[in-house]
């Protein structure tokens, strides 16, 4: 749908831009018009790079306005997450999870959160992946997602717990509060 959307358009303003001289190019509607066709012929690329490995499961803005594209890589017992944008150009953010299916112990299938990278804190971006975590396993009948806070993370603790209790998830510490789980229902 982005991409039918953004290719018709693209296409009406090459045609037009191709007929005119460039004398008629160089009035300032029509500059704008072009400057505006170049983005869209960037955009229309990174579009085409995007759909040749991912799923493009919807378009976000963040809380800084910043728009990204939610890109799905999923096997069968995994998915990636990203947040793609076509003015930056890194791998963050992202999403992995493993995902365990039902055994005859376990009639619920389960989804294990191995990792989140969010390089802007407060920008919303681990919201939103969370979001279409959620929305891509309820698909697929997950019913549960879990996952650990690592030792490592110790110094994020109360910035981690505000931020998963914000999104719904269950959080539990040991005693030392040394480590600890997330968990949500969906």
């Amino acid at each position: 749908m982005f991409f039918k959307k953004h290719k018709m358009e693209y296409d009406l303003l090459y045609t037009k831009y191709q007929e005119l001289s460039e004398k008629e190019l160089l009035q300032s509607k029509e500059l704008i018009e072009l400057r505006k066709l170049k983005g869209m012929e960037k955009e229309l690329i990174f579009l085409q790079d995007l759909l040749k490995r991912y799923t493009i499961m919807g378009l976000e803005k963040n809380k800084f306005d910043e728009e990204y594209y939610v890109c799905l890589f999923a096997s069968e017992n995994s998915f990636d997450l990203y947040l793609k944008n076509p003015n930056r150009h890194h791998p963050f953010p992202r999403l992995y999870g493993t995902i365990f299916t039902r055994s005859s112990t376990n009639s619920i299938a389960r989804c294990k959160i191995e990792d989140m990278f969010a390089e802007d804190k407060h920008a919303g971006n681990g919201t939103i992946l969370l979001n279409y975590a959620k929305k891509y396993l309820k698909s697929i009948g997950v019913r549960c997602i879990y996952g650990e806070l690592s030792f490592v993370d110790k110094d994020n603790f109360d910035v981690l717990e505000k931020f998963y209790k914000y999104n719904d998830f269950k959080v539990t510490f040991n005693e030392e509060r040394t480590s600890g789980s997330i968990e949500i229902t969906i």
